[in-house]
């Protein structure tokens, strides 16, 4: 979804979310106006192989208001996720700047 809407100034967020599969029943009634806020959460999982520290900071300031593109919000659902950060200062200098 990053790089669709990072690649096209006019993509809205709503209608990607509204284009994916699991998502159409739910939202078949609903505008884009009919919402003021789109929050995103993300489960972090940092043993896949195409996370990083650049690319979720990158995300995060994409992704840092929820009445533009949508707010972004990261989970670590593992206590084993932490050891794959591979900088803990730059989730203090993140966790600060939101």
């Amino acid at each position: 979804m990053y790089s669709e809407i990072s690649q096209d100034q006019f993509i809205d967020t709503f209608s990607l979310l509204k284009d994916i599969k699991e998502n159409k029943e739910t939202l078949k009634n609903f505008k884009r106006s009919d919402f003021s806020q789109i929050y995103m959460f993300f489960d972090y999982d940092g043993q896949v192989t195409n996370a990083g520290d650049n690319k979720l900071s990158e995300l995060l300031k994409f992704f840092n208001e929820e009445t533009e593109m949508g707010k972004l919000y990261i989970s670590y659902p593992m206590v084993e996720a932490l050891k794959h950060i591979e900088s803990f200062d730059l989730s203090k200098s993140l966790k600060n700047s939101f």
